[in-house]
């Protein structure tokens, strides 16, 4: 059963396995049987299918009724769940701001885990060490997290995971200033 979008175990208060929790992205049912399969596989048909590379639109009931559109066949079904496709974070990424905006987004997350490997391959400083292990850390975490959760819209994670990201960026800025004066 996929607890994030049926059951609602964690907003309910109720007891659930943790490691159950996120072993369900590599379970066999997560992708066969369970709805996220379904999403994903529409959201891709509609989005590469049409030849919308830059997605619906980045309100998320216009992207739907939109996607909805293209998909006849489906309109019902989709128009019925369109709140599950918020919860495949990725998914409905790709359906608002297509392929382009994936990769950006993508390619950000590259960059600041790159950033991050150079503070602990390079800083001699323990502090700034982990500080890298942790911002790779919650890189890590944010990217796997993101098929099972809203990850983004918990606003204490997104506080946490963009500030450690400044933090990382400025602290690397000033190792490269500070490397070019000598």
């Amino acid at each position: 059963m996929d607890t994030s979008i049926d059951g609602w175990a964690i907003r309910k208060g109720e007891e659930f396995n943790l490691l159950g929790y996120f072993g369900q992205l590599f379970s066999a049912e997560y992708w066969e049987k369970g709805t996220r399969q379904w999403i994903i596989k529409t959201i891709l048909g509609g989005t590469i299918g049409t030849g919308n590379w830059f997605g619906f639109s980045p309100e998320s009931s216009q992207a739907v009724n939109t996607l909805a559109e293209i998909i006849p066949a489906q309109k019902s079904i989709i128009l019925e769940r369109q709140f599950w496709f918020e919860d495949v974070y990725w998914g409905a990424m790709l359906l608002y701001y297509g392929i382009p905006g994936v990769a950006l987004f993508g390619y950000i997350f590259q960059r600041l885990y790159q950033t991050a490997q150079w503070l602990i391959n390079y800083c001699l400083e323990s502090q700034m060490r982990s500080l890298g292990i942790v911002s790779c850390t919650l890189i890590t975490i944010t990217l796997f997290y993101g098929f099972v959760e809203r990850i983004f819209e918990m606003k204490c994670f997104s506080f946490y995971l963009w500030l450690l990201a400044g933090i990382v960026v400025n602290v690397y800025s000033r190792y490269w200033r500070e490397s070019e004066r000598s």
